[in-house]
């Protein structure tokens, strides 16, 4: 290929350039068919298929069972606007008792630490002022 980058270099083709070239046009044809044929035919492009798998799964339909679908569809989907609600209410729930939680917890460690100071400086509560 470095004699054809040189040969062509001056941007004119010659006639022993241009079979040349022919023959590499050719060469990478057969190679390029070649390896199709070998790889089968999920390459090549198949324009006749549609596009929707589904097409042609339903040769037809009444209007009634048609109708009886689309309810169910929307039903389906009623249903899950309605679980995401829930869900959405059930997060804030979540997080009200979480951050309550949080309080009693605190709480807690105060009333721990009250208690080992109790403990600490003897257990009479008349020397704290508590009867």
């Amino acid at each position: 290929m470095g004699y054809m980058s040189e040969a062509l270099a001056d941007g004119l083709i010659s006639d022993s350039e241009q079979s040349m070239l022919d023959k590499y046009e050719k060469k990478l044809e057969n190679l390029s068919d070649d390896y199709l044929s070998k790889t089968g035919n999920w390459l090549t492009d198949d324009s006749t298929k549609s596009e929707d798998p589904l097409t042609g799964a339903v040769k037809s339909i009444s209007e009634e069972t048609g109708g009886i679908v689309a309810g169910k569809l929307n039903a389906v989907v009623i249903n899950q606007a309605d679980g995401l609600s829930v869900l959405r209410q059930s997060l804030i729930y979540h997080q009200q008792i979480a951050t309550n939680t949080g309080v009693s917890a605190s709480e807690l460690k105060e009333i721990k630490s009250t208690l080992n100071e109790i403990k600490n400086n003897g257990s009479s509560l008349l020397s704290k002022g508590i009867s």
